[in-house]
């Protein structure tokens, strides 16, 4: 906070023990706060925040937020090497059918609305043999 906005704010007394004053003046020092009542203003703000917990910014720590964004990075990372691969092996599989077979394009038309149906209609989920839906019981 600039210097000059302390100014601009009206001085109100409050009252404390002297213990928690004590500490107060303590941590303002180890925060690296200029005085004790902007470490009290601080903390008034955070309970009050706290209290209404519309947001989080004043809880989560700087700390805390790198880890959560290093985890939500990895998160990706790992989820996108399983789409290349799925991808690869999806090509390789694609590429197999058409040297294959030579399907007309009105049979990839088909194969392609087959697949989608069974695709949503599983909710993605697919198993080969396990129980539950199996691939055999969607033909």
């Amino acid at each position: 906070m600039p210097e000059n906005e302390n100014e601009k704010m009206p001085t109100r007394g409050i009252r404390m023990p002297n213990e928690l004053w004590n500490t107060c003046v303590e941590m303002s020092k180890e925060l690296g706060y200029g005085f004790p009542s902007d470490f009290i203003r601080d903390a008034i703000e955070f309970f009050i925040e706290w209290n209404n917990r519309k947001s989080s910014e004043k809880f989560l720590t700087p700390a805390l937020e790198s880890v959560m964004r290093g985890i939500v990075q990895d998160s990706d990372d790992r989820m996108g090497c399983l789409l290349h691969k799925i991808a690869v092996t999806m090509d390789m599989l694609a590429y197999v059918i058409m040297k294959d077979y030579r399907y007309s394009d009105e049979e990839l038309r088909q194969i392609r609305q087959m697949s989608i149906r069974r695709v949503n209609d599983t909710n993605g989920r697919i198993h080969l043999g396990e129980k539950g839906t199996s691939w055999q019981d969607l033909y």
